[in-house]
């Protein structure tokens, strides 16, 4: 293994650990720093994949594309009704809220957000918060 081979793998192992650390100090504060998570398994339907999806996928809420470049696009599920949403949240990986939407909204301008991992609480009328794991990522 050459140089340069082995600096580019340590870097992917180190961006790979920090994402990990992150995302567990993340969801550590949402589950109030009890790890587990059981009571909120219910509440806590996470995108995990950071495939590109162009087409939105079936859910309660459907975000897309991911990882976001430019845009976040929010689309409800016909059952979900757009005055039910409240309030919409984005916090960065130590828990930072960026953005506060005060109602339903069809897209997040997220191109001045650095790349990494979100998180996105939405808040209903009735029922628990709904939080969503997103990717932001520069062109």
């Amino acid at each position: 293994m050459n140089y340069k081979t082995y600096i580019m793998t340590i870097t992917k192992i180190i961006t790979t650990v920090l994402i990990t650390m992150t995302t567990l100090s993340a969801f550590a504060q949402y589950t109030g720093g009890q790890g587990r998570g059981d009571h909120m398994a219910q509440s806590l339907p996470l995108i995990m994949s950071v495939e590109k999806h162009e087409q939105p996928q079936a859910g309660i809420i459907t975000l897309y594309p991911v990882p976001a470049r430019q845009m976040l696009n929010i689309k409800l599920n016909p059952e979900t009704e757009a005055e039910k949403v409240i309030k919409i949240q984005m916090f960065d990986p130590w828990g930072k809220e960026v953005i506060t939407y005060q109602s339903h909204v069809k897209q997040i301008p997220v191109q001045n957000l650095a790349s990494g991992v979100y998180f996105l609480r939405f808040t209903f009328t009735s029922g628990p918060p709904q939080i969503f794991k997103i990717m932001v990522a520069k062109t």
